[in-house]
């Protein structure tokens, strides 16, 4: 399959004889940045490593015959095949960057801004970088946290000690005292961003496991997400790899929406609560989207009615104990030979156009993160498929704060709007707000864990109504 060989070609590149000619070169470049200013826009860097590598590891004339190559020579080959294999993907394009900050500043308000944020690792130690696009202000800084500390407090406070290893038993993070410890990652921010900037946070290595969104930041402690509208991007390499999809698809056909729930005959009253919740946030869209639920969400039921839909709603579970990422699946209703997964190679084969999708289900959020910071998930597959952003959770969720989180999010985003477009990053920021407020501010578990993942340069900003 193309799109899942191209990203695992990619990830490959970056493992075994790769790795310290990546180190390497991470650290020429970095010190290229500091005498230059060039800034680094969102994992640009990643780019810029990979085509340096592609022209220093080419075999050349290293090789005088082929019947009597040494090992060396056969490794140099190989190594600058995956190198044409890996960098063969879109790079990124850096009049991108202005694209959507033009776009976002049609949603803005006055005197508010789009600004970039990129944490960088080398070796142990994060770098963080803020670019506005609005204004072309720049700032750059050393994070006063070691990054193996950063890896010791997701292992004891998320029980996540590795972004390689599936689904491990997580632990709920009950205290918000908890997050005051990584207040070291946004200090550098601080009289650099302003309330209501819009924020497109792209992390680094066990970042990702993180809910940057909710570390306390800002001289009153609150949240991030308090003051700031906040969604993430894993690359602006994958971003750019979707700009061309959303730009060519049709925008004068009805917006269509198709929604999913299912939990299982194991508690039928919290399913028919599900299939309730959803089809009340249904509503704010449409009376005539109709739920697909319980035994009803089988395998061919989901391909039929998800295909070409702009908004492709999912609550139910997740399986992620698949050794290989490629296994990892939504769980539907097994029929037959059939035993209900669906599968991220079964993902890539949907056919969405330019979809928000919203996926309620344990960890959904969460993929296996390689060590150039390119994912490979749930998220990356419907990417691929079509998907211009994802809502998602960061870890095991309750199925009573997935209901609570779509009722609201939905009444935000579409509620009164017959049409034109909806700020739905804002949305979110007001949902998860909203439920920060309800739990008195603590037991992050239940209201942390909601991320807004972008793709699309369209949707970055907000979301089209017919």
């Amino acid at each position: 399959m193309p799109p899942m060989q191209a990203l695992e070609n990619n990830r490959l590149f970056y493992f075994g004889d790769m790795e310290e000619l990546y180190w390497n070169n991470m650290g020429l470049e970095m010190d290229k940045s500091r005498m230059t200013r060039d800034p680094w826009k969102a994992t640009s860097l990643v780019d810029i490593i990979s085509q340096s590598l592609e022209q220093t590891v080419q075999p050349g004339g290293l090789i005088s015959s082929a019947d009597k190559r040494t090992d060396a020579e056969q490794k140099t080959q190989h190594l600058a095949q995956l190198v044409e294999d890996a960098t063969a993907t879109h790079t990124f394009n850096e009049d991108s960057i202005w694209s959507m900050a033009e776009t976002a500043e049609q949603h803005l308000g006055a005197g508010e801004s789009i600004i970039f944020i990129d944490w960088v690792r080398y070796y142990d130690t994060l770098f963080i970088l803020a670019f506005n696009g609005t204004s072309g202000a720049l700032r750059k800084d050393v994070i006063e946290y070691d990054y193996h500390k950063l890896q010791e407090w997701v292992t004891q406070n998320l029980g996540v000690s590795s972004l390689q290893e599936g689904r491990t038993t997580r632990k709920r993070l009950m205290k918000s005292s908890k997050l005051n410890e990584l207040r070291p990652i946004l200090e550098p921010l601080s009289g650099f961003v302003k309330e209501n900037d819009m924020l497109v946070l792209c992390p680094s290595g066990i970042l990702h496991a993180i809910p940057l969104q909710a570390i306390p930041f800002g001289p009153k402690g609150k949240p991030l997400i308090a003051s700031n509208p906040v969604v993430f991007c894993a690359s602006l390499s994958l971003l750019e790899n979707c700009i061309s999809k959303v730009s060519s698809s049709d925008t004068s056909r009805p917006f269509t929406a198709a929604a999913f729930t299912r939990l299982g005959p194991e508690d039928p009253i919290e399913e028919e609560r599900m299939r309730a919740a959803a089809e009340k946030a249904m509503k704010y869209i449409g009376d005539e989207i109709c739920v697909t639920s319980g035994r009803e969400v089988t395998r061919q039921a989901f391909l039929q009615r998800s295909m070409d839909v702009n908004l492709l709603h999912y609550h139910g579970h997740a399986y992620l104990e698949a050794s290989e990422r490629k296994d990892r699946a939504l769980v539907l209703e097994p029929v037959s030979s059939d035993d209900g997964l669906f599968t991220v190679m079964d993902i890539f084969e949907l056919q969405l156009d330019s979809a928000v999708v919203v996926l309620l289900a344990c960890a959904s959020g969460e993929e296996d993160i390689a060590p150039n910071d390119d994912p490979l998930g749930l998220l990356s597959a419907l990417m691929y498929a079509g998907a211009s952003s994802a809502i998602a959770t960061l870890w095991p969720t309750q199925t009573s704060d997935a209901r609570d989180f779509c009722e609201r999010v939905y009444k935000h985003a579409f509620e009164g709007m017959e049409s034109g477009s909806k700020f739905l990053a804002k949305s979110v920021q007001k949902t998860v707000v909203e439920m920060w407020e309800e739990w008195d501010g603590d037991e992050p578990y239940h209201w942390a864990q909601f991320q807004l993942r972008k793709y699309s340069v369209v949707s970055m900003f907000f979301l089209s109504q017919y």
